[in-house]
């Protein structure tokens, strides 16, 4: 029996033992330092280009407007016809004009030497003044009209206002049909200098200038062809709020080019206006948005009224410099007195 009280005894003793060593190693173990990720922030753009469709345009396109009328009796260009500038494309009966214009070089004549001879009498004293400003009103009134029927006459002759392409011809004109006033006779487009009009927010353009990076390439195509920017609007537009700009350049795809083609465009911002970092630096706060720093291994929450944010960038400019540790660990709550280790990622 004593022999048996003795071998519990011992076990009592060998599991206390052991629940003290336990016990022992429970209180000298410490919990690791959480650690997050941070960056610094770097200089840079939100957007690293913008990248747009257009419709492309000759450099020079217009529609060439009847300024007078008549019966067409010759057609002389097609559609799609290369023309140069000053080019006869089509030509109204010109009878009546011919001989308007005859008639005011004779008046013309008339009153200049009558003009002439009232201004030789008034010098010898055998005219009046109000003579001489009656001939020479008169003078006047021949020339307007000489001006004006030579003008009639010359539009009798319709012409291209520029070197460029018949893009559009109505089918009405054609020989035998009546020509008005006012009445649409061909759209010219230049081809071998091209443009294209590009829209952008207020943000985008704040970064551009005169002297932006542009190209632009065919849909379709690989290849880019530089490009450069003519103007940019003064002021937005009123019904999209979004600013006008003007792309030109040269035409190097050759005769495949057609006015309204659809291209690509990509604009290049100035230099590295924001300082940036990941879009994952930024934290929801109950309303307010913001990112946390970390100083002197604790979480330290800057607002941000307004963040500005494109794709996976986030700007932190006037709330962050170069030398900040921002945090970019997803975390549910950052703040208070917790103490953080940290490993910086690029």
């Amino acid at each position: 029996m004593a022999k048996v009280l003795y071998l519990l005894f011992s076990l009592v003793l060998l599991s206390c033992s052991q629940d003290d060593k336990s016990n022992s190693s429970l209180e000298v173990k410490e919990l690791p330092t959480p650690k997050v990720n941070v960056v610094h922030p770097v200089k840079g753009n939100l957007q690293q280009s913008f990248r747009l469709s257009a419709s492309l345009m000759g450099g020079n396109e217009a529609w060439i407007i009847s300024q007078t009328e008549g019966v067409i009796i010759k057609v002389l260009v097609n559609l799609g016809q290369h023309v140069e500038a000053d080019q006869v494309l089509t030509g109204i009966t010109d009878t009546v004009a011919k001989l308007n214009y005859q008639q005011a070089q004779v008046s013309f004549e008339n009153a200049k030497l009558e003009y002439s001879t009232t201004q030789d009498l008034y010098s010898q004293g055998a005219s009046s003044s109000s003579l001489l400003k009656s001939a020479l009103s008169k003078l006047s009134g021949a020339e307007a009209q000489l001006v004006n029927a030579r003008e009639i006459l010359n539009n009798t002759h319709i012409k291209a206002p520029f070197t460029g392409t018949i893009a559009e011809w109505p089918q009405e004109i054609s020989v035998g049909n009546y020509l008005k006033r006012g009445q649409k006779v061909a759209r010219i487009v230049d081809l071998d200098h091209l443009k294209a009009e590009v829209y952008l927010g207020e943000e985008a353009i704040k970064s551009l200038s005169l002297d932006s990076k542009v190209q632009v390439r065919l849909q379709g195509q690989n290849s880019w062809t530089a490009a450069v920017i003519k103007a940019i609007a003064a002021g937005a537009n009123g019904n999209t709020g979004s600013y006008a700009i003007i792309i030109n350049w040269d035409n190097t795809w050759g005769d495949v080019v057609r006015s309204g083609m659809t291209i690509d465009v990509e604009i290049f911002p100035d230099g590295q206006q924001d300082l940036i970092v990941p879009i994952s630096a930024l934290y929801q706060r109950g309303s307010s948005q913001g990112i946390y720093l970390l100083v002197d291994s604790h979480p330290v929450y800057k607002a941000i009224e307004s963040p500005r944010f494109f794709g996976d960038n986030l700007s932190v400019s006037g709330i962050a410099s170069f030398e900040d540790l921002v945090i970019v660990t997803p975390a549910d709550s950052l703040e208070g007195e917790a103490s953080f280790d940290y490993q910086l990622v690029q």
